[in-house]
């Protein structure tokens, strides 16, 4: 399987989330808020380095997770592979075919998990630098549905893109 052409939308989000981070981290003050009961009153408290860190770690990690994944769907059996009509779709003919479009689906994956999570900690360094940090659900809740939205439409489309041709 050729992934060349699918590593950069799995960079993508590592390397915006960089960016984001290098713009904010002079910015934070020495102690970040990074979490926040439902009123959004800070209860969890990091220094800057550990907040930046694992920001970074999340959005590196969970894309070099999502890259893995892409990466092993060639070499699994067929049988620890589950998208709807595996059998068909995973037939010697095509599964080259099979393995990339789930491959560029799995970098978009990375790329919305990227852009929330960048949205979130955008929140919180704002929240940070404010005399008195605040992170309301009134902020976070659009967010929150949007991702929820993207999972729907995505794991939809997985339906649709793997039924059976008539």
């Amino acid at each position: 399987m050729k992934l060349h052409p699918v590593l950069a939308l799995f960079a993508a989000g590592p390397i915006a989330a960089i960016l984001h981070e290098h713009a904010w981290v002079n910015r934070l003050p020495e102690r970040v808020a990074t979490h926040f009961g439902a009123d959004g009153v800070p209860n969890g408290w990091m220094s800057r380095d550990d907040a930046t860190t694992t920001y970074l770690a999340l959005v590196i990690g969970l894309n070099l997770l999502f890259f893995l994944i892409a990466l092993s769907l060639g070499a699994l059996p067929s049988s620890m592979v589950n998208i709807p009509n595996r059998d068909y779709w995973l037939a010697p003919e095509r599964r080259d075919d099979t393995v990339r479009k789930m491959a560029v689906r799995m970098a978009i994956f990375g790329v919305a998990v990227s852009t929330f999570l960048i949205v979130v900690f955008q929140m919180d360094f704002q929240a940070a630098v404010d005399a008195h940090p605040s992170l309301p659900m009134s902020a976070i809740l659009p967010a929150m549905c949007v991702f929820f939205l993207f999972v729907v439409v995505w794991i939809g489309s997985l339906v649709v893109g793997f039924r059976k041709p008539a």
